[in-house]
């Protein structure tokens, strides 16, 4: 047998081999049903820090407003814990941007019970030098996507929520809006990481076990965490193969490329990564990932496929008509419009 004859013969033995792998069952990520998968009437809407387009982010008055557009709603929060180890909600691991403290105000140096005795206000959208940075310039004011004023009086909370302000929008801790909000679904980023970060993601689980008592359903069911850092996401696998088997959560960048690399290949047989969701950018890196193949690949495997940070309402359409799980907004009341018009 010539060279070229066995060369041609060792990829023909590929080729059937690739072939047989790419046909065979795929592993399902989650066993049974996913809460964060899209039902028979659309995608799921996820305010995006409450939706803060339309209220101040990541206040308990943007989770309410969000919840009376669309009841259906999935809350998207940020968690920092602070000095005094309370997880409070923030996009930003300082407080420079959305509060009206001083500049150089890192989340883990600041006490809780010292923002609520002094009615700080997080009613800001300042610049900052960078990505959860500090301020730079003076304070900006918040104001809606209509360029409108809003304040906490605005908006109709549940019974439930006594602790408000009338005239500041004060933080507000994930307990009291798990406990406002007892059936909705959680999607809950770690912001913090190294010691600080295991510290958050362990005061979280204590927390959630602890309110899962209360609960008439499984918490973790309706809760899906994610990070953007590794050492979180290995200790949230970590968490899944001992301590909390029904942890639901998303990989960090690593796990995505793993994905998109198994995607092209058709090999996401060998994909084991155990997440119930991949939440992507449209692109990242010159690579496109809103395409039907990389969300039907997913789905195959019961993942969820969600996409931030959508506001226009042209991409939301072509992310529906691709069959996606989830789209993240800041916009709540635009995608709900259009889910309503599309089931008319």
């Amino acid at each position: 047998m010539t060279l070229l004859k066995r060369i041609g013969l060792g990829f023909l033995i590929l080729f059937v081999l690739w072939a047989l792998i790419a046909i065979l069952p795929l592993p399902q990520q989650v066993q049974g049903d996913n809460a964060f998968r899209a039902s028979h009437q659309g995608p799921l809407n996820i305010a995006h820090g409450g939706s803060h387009h339309l209220f101040p982010e990541s206040t308990m008055e943007a989770y309410c407003n969000a919840f009376n557009i669309d009841p259906d709603v999935v809350f998207e929060a940020d968690l920092v814990l602070t000095r005094d180890k309370v997880l409070v909600i923030s996009h930003d691991r300082t407080f420079d941007r959305n509060s009206d403290l001083p500049p150089g105000q890192e989340a883990h140096l600041v006490d809780y019970q010292f923002l609520i005795e002094n009615r700080v206000n997080f009613a800001f959208n300042s610049p900052l030098d960078g990505p959860n940075g500090f301020r730079i310039g003076d304070l900006v004011p918040y104001t809606n996507h209509l360029g409108e004023t809003v304040n906490p009086t605005d908006v109709a909370c549940p019974s439930s929520v006594t602790s408000r302000d009338d005239e500041v929008f004060l933080i507000t801790t994930i307990e009291e809006l798990v406990r406002a909000f007892p059936t909705q679904r959680y999607v809950l980023e770690i912001k913090q990481f190294g010691d600080l970060g295991a510290e958050a993601l362990a005061t979280l689980l204590t927390l959630f076990d602890a309110l899962n008592e209360e609960m008439e359903d499984d918490l973790y069911s309706r809760v899906l965490l994610s990070s953007f850092h590794r050492d979180i996401y290995d200790l949230l696998v970590e968490a899944k193969q001992t301590t909390h088997p029904n942890l639901l959560f998303s990989p960090q960048e690593d796990g995505v490329y793993q994905y998109f690399i198994l995607h092209h290949l058709r090999l996401t047989q060998f994909f084991r990564a155990p997440i119930a969701a991949l939440q992507v950018p449209q692109s990242s890196g010159g690579f496109t990932l809103n395409t039907r193949l990389f969300v039907r690949t997913a789905q195959r495997h019961n993942i969820a496929v969600h996409y931030w940070t959508v506001n226009d309402e042209d991409q939301m359409r072509q992310l529906i008509a691709l069959g996606v799980d989830g789209i993240i907004t800041d916009r709540v009341d635009l995608l709900r419009q259009i889910l309503d018009e599309l089931e008319d």
